[in-house]
């Protein structure tokens, strides 16, 4: 079985980065919105959102390190082998890097959107290099300098956030330099931790296409699966933006972006799951799923009550963004799918080796989702309808995901996972037409009911995880 003390050491790393990193998160989304106006901060957002895909730019290459290399210890791994992949990732960085520059000078962009992407395709140099390394750290348990590398990102774009703020600066574009900064000076740490493996000897070409093809076959889909997941939600936000306007792209994103913040919370967890439990014997994998399930279903739903103070905060502290407490309703649930598939199932899939049907269920979430925005968005011109496709897409792919391990699994099926939709849905609705208190009352009292309900179930699990 696993390891409790190591586990324990290794969760308060991660953690405590993940609390940190929150908090940080937490700074820029207060500060941002409020120092900049709501067309500066729907191109912030906008960059945000094409940012994130710089973190798959490996195609799947470190995805494949991730799923091969996972339980080896740092003295186990050939560095020589390790050495010669990242050299290679580089020149595979600088590559796109010239390739999708070349694109974007042709295109046809609105100025400030060519800034946005042109500063995300600068970020692919740093990106691919701390990817590489905080990976590593990770499948080889090294927690502490995970945490560190992760931090770092954050940590320096807030000091700088605040440092340009006293100093008057109020320029998105300013902004999106000192977020480009802190991914540099994020990955020369990454780079800085595994010197030794990096100034190794790199392995022969032959050797280094080899794992380079081993690498690729094992990672490609799971690379397939993280973009079709960031393109369910993403795909919305572009629609969102070309139908309405920058200015109402920023507003979404912002609900959004709060119901994300939880989600660095809970991930903290995920990121040790994996490399702990290809440890683990397949006779306890299904008990595992069972009772974490069991546990975190209802600290997500506690954590929906974080909506009601929320709503106070956007509504007192970023007077502009009051009509983002009506997307906020919609959006903050959509952690909770999200967190159960960023932690439970994501990790199952991958312990499993079903990558390929992975990638398949989160392409049918990316098609449903541009077929229902595009129906909402250009057909029926509902902006609240299209942000609700948001969270229907996430949702119908937790569930097919939910549906296929419980199977494989074999974990006897009930009807928790209705009872928990039925739930979100009266949270929804109790907000969407009752009073703040009313509807704070009415889903207290129903998610008492639901703890009460499966009290013995949640007892039984906590036994089991300790």
């Amino acid at each position: 079985m696993v390891n409790k003390k190591k586990f324990l050491k290794n969760f308060s790393y991660t953690f405590s980065s993940n609390i940190i990193t929150f908090l940080l998160n937490a700074i820029i989304l207060l500060l941002l919105p409020k120092i900049l106006n709501t067309s500066d901060f729907g191109y912030f957002q906008y960059y945000m959102v094409v940012v994130g895909f710089t973190i798959y730019m490996h195609f799947g290459w470190i995805d494949g390190i991730y799923l091969r290399y996972s339980g080896n210890s740092y003295e186990e791994i050939d560095k020589s082998i390790f050495s010669g992949q990242f050299k290679a990732l580089m020149v595979f960085g600088v590559i796109q890097f010239i390739i999708l520059l070349g694109i974007l000078l042709l295109l046809p962009i609105e100025v400030n959107k060519k800034y946005a992407i042109f500063i995300a395709i600068i970020a692919i140099m740093f990106m691919i290099p701390k990817i590489f390394t905080y990976v590593l750290m990770q499948v080889t348990s090294r927690f502490k300098e995970y945490s560190i590398i992760l931090i770092i990102e954050k940590l320096v774009f807030s000091l700088l956030l605040v440092a340009f703020i006293l100093a008057g600066v109020r320029s998105y574009s300013i902004f999106i330099l000192a977020d480009l900064i802190g991914r540099a000076i994020s990955a020369a740490y990454g780079i800085y931790v595994c010197r030794d493996l990096l100034k190794t000897k790199a392995a022969s070409l032959k050797e280094n296409f080899n794992e380079l093809y081993k690498n690729f076959k094992s990672g490609i889909f799971i690379m397939i699966a993280n973009i079709s997941s960031i393109l369910v939600v993403s795909v919305v936000q572009f629609i969102i933006e070309h139908n309405w306007s920058i200015e109402t792209f920023g507003k979404v994103s912002l609900a959004l972006n709060i119901s994300k913040a939880v989600l660095i919370v809970i991930s903290a967890i995920g990121i040790i799951v994996f490399p702990m439990l290809k440890k683990v014997a397949k006779e306890y994998q299904p008990s595992i799923f069972k009772n974490v399930r069991t546990v975190l279903l209802p600290i997500l739903f506690l954590m929906m009550l974080g909506y009601f103070p929320a709503t106070i905060l956007v509504n007192y502290w970023l007077p502009n963004y009051k009509s983002s407490i009506a997307f906020l309703m919609i959006l903050f649930p959509f952690f909770v799918f999200e967190s159960k598939t960023a932690l439970l199932l994501n990790t199952y899939f991958k312990l499993l080796r079903y990558e390929k049907k992975l990638a398949l269920i989160n392409t049918i979430a990316v098609v449903l989702s541009l077929m229902l925005s595009v129906m909402t968005a250009y057909v029926f011109n509902s902006l609240y309808g299209t942000v609700m496709v948001i969270l229907v897409a996430v949702a119908l792919r937790s569930l097919m995901l939910e549906l296929f391990i419980i199977k494989k699994l074999k974990v006897k099926k009930n009807y928790t996972i209705f009872l928990e939709i039925l739930l979100i849905v009266l949270f929804i609705v109790v907000n969407m037409f009752l009073s703040f208190s009313s509807s704070f009352i009415i889903y207290s009292i129903s998610l008492a009911l639901y703890i009460y309900i499966f009290k013995n179930n949640i007892y039984q699990a906590l036994k089991h995880v300790r």
